[in-house]
């Protein structure tokens, strides 16, 4: 006869709250709501159009290195 086992599975608790996924447009729309130089501004949207829609709150969470990368780039365009 077998034996019966009591177990319990949990995927634990988390402390984020779940939140809804950001659309795209609502991504862009708080790009242009920053009011970004309008060079800046096209990167970022850009940048951010290639990337798969679950990236996109890292994406704006990280958005100050995205455009330390912009900058660099201009820099680099604007000393050839």
């Amino acid at each position: 006869m077998p034996e019966k086992i009591n177990l319990k599975i949990s995927a634990g608790q988390t402390s984020l709250k779940h939140k809804r996924a950001l659309s795209l447009g609502q991504a862009i729309g708080m790009i242009k709501n920053k009011n970004y130089p309008s060079k800046i501004e096209d990167e970022l949207i850009k940048n951010i159009s290639r990337r798969p829609s679950n990236t996109y709150d890292k994406f704006l969470s990280n958005i100050g290195t995205h455009i330390e990368k912009i900058r660099g780039k201009q820099d680099g365009k604007d000393q050839d």
